[in-house]
């Protein structure tokens, strides 16, 4: 009997605390209780002396316990006497306390699965999760949506960030998951805490944004190498789990500059009218030896045999644009057409093979080490190849370079051409001879804090 009323409490408390706490969970946790209840009733009345109540008259082992009682046969085949009435009434008692609470468990689950039927059917099942449920659970979802978004100037190229804010809450700092296609026309956030960042979560707050978009994305960029395995879990764990994003690239790279601007606009207007904020440490020069030592050489199926640095209009490389193979970052709007660019021209007798190989690979810059005193070519997220240690009498020019990109922002772009045409361009190709064209960005002082 004691073992029946502690049972029931517990189930009690148990369907009180999943429907304060866990509300979207009740139908699943309600249908695994009446299970479990359902078998540890049976188990307690198999236990008790009059299993009958739980058999019927039809079973063999009721009629063997009903003989038992009336003295026709004992356990071992020895006659027994018939059980007094109060034995009889004491085995009906736990009996039936028993059966109650067999009863009471489905009559609790049922009345919990009800209640969450009434609520209204939700898809996919009873343990699916609306887009609003999953908000409210996981994330804060707020938007910077126009209120008449041109989706036509939406890009299915997106970019992603997931990192702490400087506004704490509750004694720790708010996080956020940023996402914006290229053209930032699409641009969502999510913000979450600490103690919810995790590839599922993220994954979750990314399939929201994923459907509530009309333009499905193709490629996804990050650039943050701290939050790597956790973003490429959670991408490749949509690609996987929803067909129609089965040809979606996952690009870890640090081309994600519009993303970059919108974040910065965010921690210069957004994060300090917010309650918590705490100021942001003003950034220190970083010397290129404090953020990588050594370098990987050049693989052989991307020499080159030589290069050399000039300058293009800004309004040549908008004509530019969409032209040639490669990526072109997005020039600030209102930058004059007659100012120029910095930039490397790459000559190479295999021109072609070589665009070839980087189409595959995220081409984010080049630049120079003055300290060691090497011409670097940044790719994908952390990949930096040293492909020439520069002598002495041209080190001044390749200081002038880095000068030309600071003085753009970190702009300056990356040109091959073949050897044999280089020089003798030809008037009617608007192309000027290039094969391949990329207008980067340098984002190396940003990343090295």
């Amino acid at each position: 009997v004691r073992a029946a009323r502690t049972f029931c409490l517990f189930f009690w408390a148990a369907e009180r605390r999943v429907r304060r706490s866990r509300p979207l969970m009740a139908p699943l946790k309600m249908q695994r209780s009446v299970t479990l209840c359902s078998a540890l009733g049976t188990v307690l009345v198999c236990r008790l002396p009059d299993r009958a109540f739980l058999f019927g008259g039809s079973s063999s082992a009721a009629q063997g316990l009903r003989r038992q009682r009336t003295g026709h046969v004992g356990p071992r085949g020895a006659p027994v006497a018939p059980a007094g009435p109060g034995r009889e009434a004491e085995g009906a008692s736990v009996a039936g306390s028993a059966g109650l609470v067999l009863l009471g468990g489905c009559f609790a689950g049922a009345r919990a699965l009800a209640g969450a039927v009434a609520k209204g059917p939700t898809r996919g099942g009873p343990t699916a999760r609306t887009a609003e449920a999953v908000k409210k659970k996981t994330a804060s979802v707020t938007t910077d949506l126009p209120e008449e978004l041109d989706w036509a100037q939406v890009s299915p190229e997106w970019e992603v960030d997931c990192f702490s804010r400087p506004v704490m809450r509750d004694g720790k700092k708010m996080w956020e998951l940023l996402l914006a296609d290229e053209n930032a026309v699409y641009r969502r956030v999510a913000q979450m805490k600490p103690t919810r960042v995790n590839s599922v979560v993220v994954g979750k707050v990314l399939k929201i944004f994923f459907e509530e978009s009309k333009v499905k994305p193709t490629h996804i960029r990050f650039f943050r190498k701290v939050m790597k395995n956790m973003l490429t879990v959670a991408l490749n764990n949509i690609r996987d789990s929803m067909p129609q994003y089965g040809e979606l690239r996952v690009l870890p790279s640090r081309n994600c500059h519009m993303l970059r601007q919108w974040l910065g606009y965010r921690e210069r207007e957004v994060y300090p009218t917010m309650e918590g904020f705490s100021a942001i440490t003003a950034r220190k020069g970083i010397q290129q030896s404090m953020i990588q030592m050594s370098y990987d050489v050049l693989p052989t199926r991307m020499n080159f045999n030589k290069y050399m640095m000039g300058a293009m209009k800004v309004s040549a490389l908008r004509a530019l644009s969409g032209k040639l193979l490669g990526k072109m970052c997005p020039l600030p709007a209102g930058l004059d057409g007659e100012e120029k660019v910095i930039g490397v021209l790459i000559l190479s007798p295999k021109s072609k093979s070589l665009v070839n190989q980087w189409k595959s690979e995220e081409v984010c810059g080049i630049r120079y080490d003055s300290e060691n005193a090497k011409m670097l070519l940044d790719l994908g997220i952390d990949t930096t190849h040293m492909f020439e240690t520069v002598p002495p009498e041209y080190r001044e020019e390749c200081l002038k370079f880095e000068k030309g990109k600071k003085d753009m922002g970190g702009i300056h772009w990356v040109g091959v051409q073949d050897t044999i045409t280089a020089g003798a361009p030809d008037p009617d190709d608007p192309t000027g001879g290039l094969e391949g064209l990329w207008l980067c960005m340098d984002h190396t002082d940003e990343d090295a804090v």
